[in-house]
């Protein structure tokens, strides 16, 4: 079990593309902390984090939505707070990255993760925060920002566009609706994808450490977390490193460290 520290029982959490990726893993954490959950997919049904809450005695609500249409978020949010009653946590995670180089990016490329990544985000939160002031309960929105959000990148144009704009519109919302009880963070883990491809391939052993900068933040699966205050890898050092290895030798590698900052106002959870 997660986030032992935290007791969740009571809340409700509404997680964008929460049946996949990281997703999956903010859905279980959140429900192994007590909450029920709210799950919104596009596609695939999420009946295997389904059958996971619902084993640990949670409630849980699958909406098949596509939320980069604004018509669409009103309905989610709607669907959550008839079945639940209420609203206590916004998990802003679904996003897309195609990837091209900046000399052929297309317009279409662009619209499609600006509208998902950035527009999506903000309305949702806006939706949330209507919501939690019409309960008079306060609330967390989260969003997920990347280590793209400080940097630049390869053949991620819009998606570091509108990783940079999450945390922008994290620090306005944060510093808005702060005094309203409403806590805005963002979290900007490292590139995952590399390390869990090193693993398959034989490079890591089966230890992970995960860093979290400024909170109580754990990533699930294989990951664990170390101490606050540990210094960790440079931020965009992760992205590079799977290639060098590949390239110079093949080492087995017993702990990775992965940065992960936490950035906005008051309490995560």
């Amino acid at each position: 079990m997660v986030l032992q520290e935290l007791s969740l029982r009571g809340k409700t959490a509404l997680v964008t593309g929460g049946g996949s990726g990281i997703g999956s893993g903010i859905t279980r954490g959140l429900a192994e902390a007590g909450a029920d959950i709210a799950c919104v997919y596009s596609r695939h049904p999420p009946t295997e984090i389904e059958a996971y809450v619902r084993g640990l005695g949670r409630e849980f609500l699958a909406i098949q939505a596509d939320v980069s249409r604004m018509s669409e978020l009103p309905r989610v949010m709607d669907e959550t707070v008839t079945r639940f009653g209420h609203l206590d946590i916004l998990v802003n995670n679904a996003g897309i990255c195609p990837r091209a180089s900046a000399l052929e990016y297309t317009e279409e490329m662009w619209d499609q993760v600006i509208q998902l990544n950035e527009k999506t985000v903000f309305f949702l939160s806006q939706l949330a925060a209507r919501q939690f002031l019409r309960q008079g309960t306060g609330g967390r929105i989260i969003n997920l920002a990347s280590m793209l959000s400080f940097l630049g990148g390869f053949n991620t144009t819009a998606y570091t566009a509108s990783k940079h704009a999450v945390m922008g519109l994290t620090r306005v919302m944060a510093s808005e609706w702060g005094h309203l009880g409403i806590n805005v963070n963002a979290i900007a883990a490292d590139d995952l994808n590399a390390f869990h491809k090193m693993r398959e391939e034989g490079y890591l052993s089966d230890r992970y450490l995960l860093y979290g900068h400024k909170s109580r933040c754990e990533l699930y699966g294989n990951y664990r977390p170390i101490n606050k205050g540990v210094q960790a890898l440079a931020p965009g050092l992760c992205v590079g490193l799977y290639n060098i290895l590949l390239t110079f030798f093949k080492p087995q590698l017993n702990t990775v460290i992965i940065r992960c900052v936490v950035f906005g106002y008051g309490p995560l959870l």
